[in-house]
C-alpha cells in the first residue's frame, strides 16, 4: 500500500470517524450477507448442483408489464465468484425462457422510477441508471456516478425531480432534469432513508440514532423526527406518508408518527431475520397492514396490523431467507428470497398461489 493511500485512510479515520464507520459497517454488512448466504453448508446442500441463486430485488409495475429482478449466482463448480444479472419476466414464463437484459450492467441497487415502464439501477461502479423495459435492446439512460463506489441504495422522489443513492461513504442527492449532483452527506453518518410520497424531502437514518427530515434540493436538514435507542436499519413509509415503519438495530419493529415522531406501537422480532437480507418492510395500499420477515428463522414472512400492532399472518413457503416484498396496487403480496423463487401470495389463505423461478442463462 502506498504511502499517500495509507496517509488518506488515516485522515479519513481520524477526522471523519462518522464516515468511516458508516463504510465500514456498509462494507462488512453488504459482504457478510453475501458470503453468509452463500456458504452456509445446510443452504447448498438444497442448491442447484450447478449454480446458487438468490433474488436481491424485484420490481413490478403491473397492468401486463414484465417484472424486473436483481439476482446474483455463484458457480459451485467452475470460475468462481459471484455474478449479477438483471432480468424481464412474467409469470407465464416461471423463468423459463427469461430475457436477461442489459447484460453489460454490473447491477447493485435497482428502484422504481416515476414511469411504470422506467426502472432505476445503481451498479457496483458507482453510476446510475435509467432503464426502459419496453425496450430492453436499447442504450441505458446514464445519470450520474458516485465518486467512492458502489450504489447500496436508490429511490426517486414522488415527481422525479430528485433521486438519492447511497455509497458505502456518503449518501449523495441529484438533479434528475439537469443529470447533476445537487449535495453529498459525508459525515452525518446516514444508513438509511426514505422518500416522502408527498413533498421534497427525505428521512434519514443515522448511526446516532437520529431520524432527519431532509430538504432534497438543498441537502438543509428541517428537524429531527426523533432520537432512538440504537440507530434504524431500514425506513418504509406508509402509502400516505404519515406512518414510518422501523427496524431497528436491536431487533425491534417500530411504528412512528412520520410526522411527530410519536412512537404508536413497537414489537420484538427475531434480530437474525433483520441482519444483512432482511432489512425491509412493505405497507399494503390500504396502509392497514405492513409485512416484514418472519420472526422465527427469516425464512416466512409476517403480516402486522398497522393500527394494533399484532402479527395478523405468518406466510410459510420459501426455502430460504426473503430479501424483500412488495405490495401490487390491486393489494396482493409478491416476496422474493435467496431460494431463487419469486412467490405472489393469498392473504385470505396464507398460501402462495404462484411461484415463478428465476434460471440462470444457459451456456451457450
Amino acid at each position: 500500500m502506498s504511502a499517500a493511500l495509507t496517509d488518506r485512510t488515516r485522515a479519513v479515520w481520524l477526522f471523519c470517524p462518522v464516515a468511516a464507520a458508516t463504510a465500514s459497517l456498509a462494507t462488512v454488512t453488504l459482504f457478510t450477507g453475501l458470503l453468509g448466504i452463500a456458504f452456509l453448508p445446510r443452504e447448498l446442500e438444497r442448491a442447484n448442483p450447478q449454480q446458487y441463486v438468490s433474488i436481491t430485488h424485484s420490481i413490478a409495475p403491473g397492468d401486463g408489464r414484465p417484472a424486473v429482478s436483481l439476482y446474483w449466482t455463484i458457480d459451485k463448480t467452475g470460475l468462481p465468484g459471484w455474478r449479477h444479472r438483471l432480468a424481464l419476466h412474467t409469470p407465464q414464463s416461471n423463468g423459463r425462457e427469461t430475457p436477461h437484459a442489459w447484460t453489460d450492467l454490473n447491477p447493485l441497487a435497482l428502484a422504481k422510477d416515476v414511469e411504470a415502464d422506467h426502472i432505476l439501477v445503481g451498479d457496483w461502479g458507482g453510476r446510475i441508471y435509467a432503464l426502459d423495459t419496453r425496450r430492453p435492446n436499447t442504450k441505458p439512460q446514464y445519470i450520474g456516478r458516485h465518486a467512492d463506489g458502489g450504489v447500496i441504495a436508490l429511490a426517486s422522489s414522488a415527481d422525479g425531480s430528485y433521486l438519492l443513492s447511497q455509497s458505502a461513504f456518503h449518501l449523495y442527492a441529484w438533479d434528475r432534469a439537469a443529470k447533476r449532483e445537487c449535495w453529498r452527506l459525508p459525515d452525518v453518518g446516514a444508513y438509511c432513508f426514505a422518500m416522502r410520497p408527498d413533498s421534497d424531502t427525505a428521512i434519514i437514518g443515522t448511526l446516532h440514532g437520529d431520524l432527519l427530515e431532509v430538504d432534497l434540493p438543498s441537502g438543509r436538514t428541517l428537524r429531527t423526527i426523533a432520537s432512538l435507542e440504537g440507530f434504524a436499519l431500514s425506513l418504509t413509509l406508509s402509502p400516505d406518508g404519515n406512518q414510518l415503519a422501523v427496524l431497528r438495530s436491536s431487533g425491534d419493529l417500530l411504528l412512528l408518527d412520520s410526522q411527530t415522531g410519536e412512537l404508536n406501537w413497537q414489537e420484538s422480532t427475531h434480530r437474525n431475520c433483520q441482519t444483512c437480507c432482511g432489512r425491509f418492510a412493505a405497507f399494503s395500499p390500504c396502509g392497514q397492514w405492513v409485512v416484514t420477515a418472519g420472526q422465527e428463522s427469516g425464512w416466512s414472512l409476517a403480516v402486522w396490523s398497522v393500527a394494533t400492532g399484532q402479527k395478523l399472518l405468518e406466510l410459510r413457503g420459501h426455502e430460504r431467507a426473503v430479501q424483500g416484498a412488495a405490495f401490487a396496487a390491486d393489494g396482493s403480496l409478491r416476496s422474493w428470497s435467496a431460494d431463487g423463487t419469486i412467490r405472489l401470495w393469498d392473504l385470505a389463505t396464507g398460501v402462495a398461489r404462484d411461484v415463478i423461478a428465476i434460471e440462470t442463462p444457459r451456456p451457450s
